[in-house]
């Protein structure tokens, strides 16, 4: 059996870049889809779950990534019954070389739910509350995976008196 190719190999501590990872700007700089995947795979890897759908990653490329260990530290921002939020840095030798974010989406009940903006705006608002001041917050909806009753908490159950 061949090995399959990878841009990165772990290592204790990290990761190791391999020669997919290197880029053609420099002898000893990394592309950046490596950078990018590396950070997909540690927010998906730590945070995350079946019942919520990833929506969005965003990386942010701060400075040039080298062929040197590379390590991912990952925050769970905001773990919700509708919307989960991470964030991630890259880095080498102690320096952030780029930040990616996470966003995952919330699932209505039903398209025809006649609440659906004031379940946005009580998100949004509980968002504002709980997260840094310069983080952009945008809540999307979505209809896949298919929201059922196994996805209430049982708190939330016990409400609605099932």
């Amino acid at each position: 059996m061949t090995e399959r190719p990878a841009h990165f190999t772990a290592i204790d501590g990290g990761f190791q870049p391999t020669a997919y990872a290197h880029s053609h700007w420099g002898e000893d700089h990394l592309n950046g889809p490596a950078v990018v995947g590396l950070a997909a795979r540690a927010l998906e890897q730590d945070h995350g779950s079946p019942e919520f759908q990833p929506a969005r990653l965003t990386v942010d490329l701060c400075r040039a990534a080298r062929g040197v260990t590379t390590t991912v530290i990952t925050r769970l921002i905001r773990d919700g019954h509708r919307v989960r939020n991470a964030e991630c840095d890259v880095q080498q030798d102690g320096v952030t070389v780029a930040q990616g974010k996470l966003h995952a989406l919330v699932t209505m009940t039903s398209a025809a739910c006649p609440v659906t903006e004031l379940i946005i705006e009580e998100i949004e608002t509980e968002l504002d509350r709980d997260m840094p001041p310069d983080l952009q917050i945008q809540v999307e909806l979505v209809w896949e995976p298919p929201w059922s009753t196994e996805r209430m908490s049982p708190s939330a159950k016990r409400f609605m008196g099932w």
